[in-house]
């Protein structure tokens, strides 16, 4: 939520995997964002199992396509920031479903990737549709 540090850290796109008011969310919006000219968009997701991510699988891909690249469109000079409310579930489940859709990678070789980086742990549900995701990508 700091403008000056994303501005530092060159952000240009903040995807917030937990939009909303309500607790477990991270309330900021597009205007939150507008002096530090940061493009923002927000998945008002829960961190349920039974919460249906998938239906938002798409639009993130896009919106971090269009902020980073896709394997199609080679790299872009976009720098994102995705996250949550404790960045580890929602956040993660929808940079892997661009890691499985827009960088044509495995589900496996897409979590072996993030865990590279820092620790995941996607709920059960969100593992299943990202699961059902790569199979219907063709990708699992």
């Amino acid at each position: 939520m700091d403008e000056g540090q994303l501005q530092g850290l060159g952000i240009t796109h903040v995807l917030n995997a937990a939009h909303g008011k309500k607790l477990y969310h991270v309330h900021t919006g597009p205007d939150y964002y507008n002096e530090s000219g940061i493009i923002y968009h927000g998945v008002p997701a829960l961190d349920m199992f039974t919460f249906k991510l998938d239906r938002y699988f798409d639009e993130a891909c896009d919106f971090i396509g269009k902020a980073v690249g896709t394997k199609k469109t080679g790299k872009l000079n976009g720098k994102i920031l995705v996250h949550c409310k404790e960045g580890v579930s929602r956040s993660a489940s929808l940079v892997l479903a661009y890691l499985v859709r827009d960088q044509e990678m495995t589900l496996k070789d897409a979590v072996r990737l993030v865990r590279s980086k820092r620790e995941i742990s996607p709920n059960q549900g969100f593992l299943q549709q990202l699961i059902d995701y790569s199979y219907k990508l063709g990708r699992a």
